[in-house]
């Protein structure tokens, strides 16, 4: 498995409860797939083209992005705008957080101070 196998495997991980919750909504075609592609995790296949057929991306987009999976389906979450991106405030990790257009800045967990805008 390479680094990018594994970013999208993470990526799967942590957003799969998520992704459940949605695929049930959506239907059995979802929920189908999504049982295809955990089962291909757990035989560490690689499962990023899967994934994109599933939330409707590019198989590139999954590590590029770093987003939710399930923000990919219908009905999960609300837009976000490109332009409204938060990181870490002092650099020390990758986090990036995207919030809704004007929206109030996202804070730091760990320090519990504001993230900077991209």
């Amino acid at each position: 498995m390479n680094d990018a196998d594994r970013m999208v495997l993470s990526l799967l991980c942590e957003d799969l409860h998520g992704l459940r919750q949605v695929c049930h909504q959506q239907g059995q075609l979802q929920q189908n797939l999504l049982r295809r592609i955990e089962a291909e995790a757990l035989r560490r296949r690689p499962v990023a083209t899967l994934l994109a057929e599933l939330v409707g991306s590019p198989p590139e987009d999954l590590v590029a992005a770093r987003r939710g999976l399930a923000a990919g389906l219908s009905g999960f979450s609300q837009g976000k705008a490109d332009d409204e991106v938060f990181v870490c405030p002092d650099a020390a990790c990758d986090r990036q957080v995207r919030v809704a257009p004007a929206g109030a800045p996202p804070r730091c967990l760990l320090a519990n101070t504001f993230m900077r805008r991209l």
